[in-house]
Order: structure tokens, then sequence, then C-alpha cells
């Protein structure tokens, strides 16, 4: 009805809106510098305390550890009546100042410290509400403003980093995207990285208790992250962490400094570890390579030798000069021990003479006494064949002697033991021989065979009766430790058995 007075209205409207949103387009400027300094101020409060804190809190515990060691000498001087001496009482007087002055500075140091961190935080959040509103109004009013707050918009959300709502968050969506890469750590590295997690809840919980500054978003947010870092203790077990009892408490920015530094070695030696892990396995792939490269030309060497001795006859001069060019390769190739060639140049042993077939020699010679010594061992069987179905499978303790692999191979082959373990006589001192009586006791040991010739009357003394106690034969071997005397004596005391 009244067309002009309502468009006369809305330009009212419309200018009013222009001058406040003018207006807010200056406080907001004007709050984004105070947020701006504010910021500044509290990063350098929190290099102060980067820089300062650790010292000071050192300073503190060593003041308190030396208080004690005062207290402590102090007793010990009226214990021996020597607190009536002026010098003594001058000496303590100087040391417990020196202590209290050192403990008060530094802990005035990190009350300072404590209190500006406050005070900027608290400043930081005022400034930080602050341009919120403002930036909140301005955007109803003129949208269009919003990119030349584009930086100031950033600060606030770097801002709200320093802040409980800020850190909750960060901490949340840390832990949480985390999760799927912890298993990636080594146990070292979970554990100093749940330190540090665990150490960031309990400091904002803490201040969550005295101060309630929390949003109820943020008390959800924060009640997730316990459960979270709980479940990845349990389910990688990376070590006792004294942060998740309640009960304990302490100066939860040095704890998470230490666990920090903890992280850093950690992940250093990790590094490290791969590094070598690498190298070893490089090095092995080389090895592997270069011994595949290395039987193969073995074992093309080995047919050339073969070809030799069927082409040519090794027994003519010619035949002979081409036998022994091809075995000379193979030698080079490193077949002096091998099976293979051994077998092929067993029949001509006596013509492999000079230095070139040294080694070949040496190994055929072992390798006769080696057969030699098995067809002995199979002749003895034979004849032993009663004695063997009852040591077959047993569990056998030999001592005495130095020990020779070879001859307990042999008895071990002869009298089919399940295990020979011979142990020398130099090991059979106090330490040895209680281990031994040990084995004894626990029955882990079906005979005890003790050579004679090499041992002290001691050792026979101890374990004899032992051995009796427990049902064990304990058999003396007189001379030597062939099979012949093993089988003299097991055969004597198993008839008495009988």
């Amino acid at each position: 009805m009244f067309r002009q007075l309502e468009e006369l209205e809305q330009l009212v409207r419309q200018a009013k809106a222009g001058a406040r949103a003018q207006k807010l387009e200056a406080e907001t400027t004007q709050a984004a510098e105070v947020l701006r300094e504010a910021e500044r101020t509290m990063m350098a409060v929190e290099q102060r305390a980067a820089r300062e804190r650790p010292d000071a809190a050192k300073a503190v515990e060593q003041a308190e550890l030396a208080r004690k060691r005062l207290d402590e000498a102090i007793r010990e001087v009226a214990k021996n009546h020597l607190n009536q001496d002026p010098g003594i009482l001058r000496t303590i007087e100087g040391a417990r100042a020196e202590i209290d002055g050192t403990r008060i500075k530094a802990q005035a140091t990190l009350d300072e410290i404590g209190r500006d961190r406050e005070e900027s935080k608290k400043a930081l959040q005022v400034a930080r509400d602050a341009y919120l509103k403002l930036r909140q109004e301005l955007d109803e009013l003129q949208p269009a403003l919003a990119p030349r707050f584009g930086d100031s918009d950033r600060l606030v959300r770097q801002a709200g980093e320093h802040l409980p709502e800020g850190q909750v968050r960060i901490l949340a969506e840390e832990v949480d995207d985390s999760r799927s890469v912890f298993g990636m750590l080594d146990r070292e590295q979970q554990h100093a990285q749940l330190m540090i997690w665990m150490g960031r809840y309990r400091r904002i919980q803490d201040r969550v208790d005295v101060e309630h500054d929390l949003t109820p978003e943020s008390m959800t947010q924060l009640d997730r992250i316990f459960p979270m870092l709980r479940d990845l203790s349990h389910q990688y077990m990376p070590g006792y962490i004294e942060a998740f009892s309640r009960a304990f408490t302490t100066d939860w920015e040095a704890y998470v400094a230490d666990a920090q530094a903890r992280l850093l070695a950690a992940t250093e030696g990790s590094r490290r570890a791969r590094e070598v892990e690498s190298v070893r396995a490089e090095r092995q792939v080389r090895d592997q390579d270069q011994a595949k490269r290395a039987a193969e030309v073995l074992r093309q060497a080995i047919e050339g030798l073969k070809m030799a001795m069927v082409g040519a006859d090794p027994d003519s001069e010619e035949g002979s000069a081409e036998f022994f060019d091809a075995l000379r390769k193979v030698v080079l190739a490193g077949g002096s021990s091998d099976t293979r060639v051994l077998q092929l140049v067993a029949p001509y042993q006596s013509r492999l003479d000079g230095k070139d077939f040294r080694a070949l020699r040496r190994n055929l010679d072992r390798s006769t006494d080696d057969d030699a010594r098995v067809q002995e061992d199979n002749s003895l069987r034979e004849r032993l064949a009663d004695l063997i179905a009852q040591t077959r499978g047993k569990d056998v303790l030999m001592i005495g002697g130095a020990v020779r692999e070879d001859a307990r191979r042999s008895l071990q082959r002869v009298f089919e033991f399940d295990e020979l373990d011979w142990e020398p006589y130099e090991a059979a001192r106090p330490a040895m021989l209680s281990s031994l009586e040990e084995r004894i006791r626990n029955r882990t040991v079906d005979y005890v065979l003790i050579l004679k010739e090499f041992v002290s009357h001691s050792v026979s003394g101890r374990l004899r009766p032992l051995c009796e106690e427990h049902g064990i034969p304990c058999l003396m071997i007189e001379h030597g430790y062939g099979a012949s005397q093993v089988a003299e004596a097991l055969g004597g005391a198993l008839a008495r058995s009988a």
C-alpha cells in the first residue's frame, strides 16, 4: 500500500548494514592483528619453555636429590658427634643455602614459564573467540569480504592447536590416522610413540579436571582417545607404560619430551638396522650369485674332466696330458673336496703328483681313512649286535680327556646312541660338575661314561654315588676311549644288571 515508504525503509536498512559492515571490517582487521600478536606471544613463550624448562626441571630434581644427601650427611654428623664442630656446621649451612638457592631459582623459572604459558593461552583464547565472533557477523552481512581475511582465518586454525579443543582434535586425528601403520613400527618405536600419545592425553586430561574448559563435543572426542591407545597397547604389547594408570602422575611436559627423545633414538636405530639388513641382504644375494656361478664353473670343469676321461686313455701319454689339464681346471674351480671329483679320480690317486694336486691328495687320503673307519665300525657293529640292541636310542654322557669329534661320531655310530655328549676334563670343575650333577638328578641321561685315565678321583667320587642313587649306570672306562673299551664296559654293566 505504501510502496515508497517501504523502499525508503529498505534504503535505510541497507545504509545501516553498509555502515555496520564497514565498522565490522575495521574491527575484524583489528581483532586479527590482536590474534596475530597473541599467537606470536604464545610461540615465544613455547620457545622459551622448550629452551629453559628441561634444564630448570633437571636442576630442581638434582636439588631434591642433593637435599636428601645433605640430610643423610647431617645424620652421620650427629651420629659421630661432630655437630659441635663450628667448621662442619658452617659447611652444612653453606651446602643448605647452595642447594636451596639452586632449587628456588630453578623452581621460580618453572613457575614463571607456567604462568606465562597459561596467560598466553588465555590471551590467545580471548583473541580467537573475539575474532571468530566478528567474522561470523561479517559473513552474515558481507560474505563477499571473506577472501580478504584468508590469512587471518588460517591463523585462527593454527592458534587453535595451542588450545585444549585444538589439542584434543589433533591428538584424536593423529591416533586415528596412525592406527593402520602402527604395526609397521618396531617395538621400541611403538613403546615411545604410545608414551608420547599417553603423555599428551594425560596433560589435557589433568587440565580439564581442573579447569573444565572443554566443549561437550571436545569432551566426547577426548573420551575416544584412551580406548584407542589401550587397544593399540593390547594388540602390539610394546611394553609397560606407567601413564596408562590413572594413579600415575608426573610432569607431563618432561614426560612427553623424554618420550620424543626415545622415539628419535629408536627411529635412528631402526634406520641403521634397516641399512645393515639391506647391506646383509645385498651381500647374501651377491654371495648366492657368486656361489651359483662358481658351482656352474665347477660343473662345467667336472664335465670336461669326464669327457677327457672318456675321449682319451688317461694311461697313455696324450690322454694323460689331457686328463691332468682337465683335472687342474677342476682344482682351480674349487673341486678338490667335491665328492664327485674324489670318486672320479680315486683310481688314479697314485699318479697325482706335484703341488697342484696337494689338496686333492689330502682329501683322497681322508676319504680313504673315513671309508676304512666306517668299514671297521660296521665290522664291529656286527660283533656287537646284541649289545647295540640295548644301547640303541640312549642318551649318553662321557666325561674326561680332550674331545675328538671323529671319535665321538664313531662311538655314536657304532652303538647307535641317540645323543653322545662328551664333556672334557678341563670343564669338569666345580661349576661344571654341579651342572652335570643336575643333569643326573633330572635323569636327562641314560648312561654316564667316565674316562678313568683323564679325570681326577673327585669326579668319579661325586658322580658315581649320585648315579647309583638315581638308577643311572655309571661306567668307568679303564683305558682310552675306543669302541672296544666302551663295549667292554657297557657289556659288563648290562650283564650285571640283567
